[in-house]
């Protein structure tokens, strides 16, 4: 979680991020979200998001990393369906 809070707060921070996301990779090597996230750190690093989409392949972030607009709206709707004050939701459906 805190990885994914620094990834967009500096280029500082991002390099922070991406140690803390790595190493969440490393103690669970199928967690999707960390994988994604990891693709965001690095402006949607390829191999990144098509790992996380093997794991989870309804995971929105890595799925607008491979390009999969339409796929990903649908995820975040769904997700803001569920829980409409989803911030990171907000966030990815406003920037896609």
């Amino acid at each position: 979680m805190r990885g994914r809070a620094l990834v967009n707060q500096s280029v500082k921070a991002n390099i922070r991020a991406r140690l803390l996301i790595e190493r969440s990779i490393e103690l669970d090597p199928g967690f999707a979200d960390a994988h994604a996230w990891l693709a965001v750190s690095d402006l949607c690093d390829l191999a990144a998001g098509q790992r996380a989409v093997s794991l989870d392949p309804f995971l929105a972030t890595a799925l607008i990393c491979e390009g999969r607009l339409e796929a990903s709206a649908a995820e975040l709707a769904s997700a803001l369906e569920i829980n409409p004050n989803h911030a990171d939701a907000w966030l990815l459906f406003r920037g896609e």
